[in-house]
């Protein structure tokens, strides 16, 4: 759900809508699961600038394993770099 519309009559209201509703092109593009789970990675650390061991998995509800992919698939790219097992850091910081 996301606000679709917002009305002031005569009070200040949110019209909640379907995602599907407002981004229709965005949703009909495929991914693989390996570059999915490197771009929830991505924006956890950004948000972040580090992660600690089972952190990513437990804020976004990914397993452990899958977590790690997206985390290696940062590093192996040169955006983040593993600090030691399970802590990854922003490579500009």
């Amino acid at each position: 759900m996301i606000p679709g519309e917002i009305v002031y009559e005569p009070k200040f209201t949110y019209i909640w809508t379907l995602a599907e509703s407002r981004f229709q092109d965005e949703l009909t593009t495929t991914v693989s699961r390996e570059e999915a789970l490197k771009e929830i990675a991505r924006a956890y650390l950004v948000g972040a600038g580090m992660t600690l061991r089972g952190e990513l998995a437990r804020v976004t509800g990914l397993s452990n394993p899958d977590a790690g992919i997206g985390n290696w698939a940062l590093v192996d790219e040169g955006f983040a770099t593993r600090v030691a097992p399970g802590v990854y850091r922003l490579s500009e910081l």
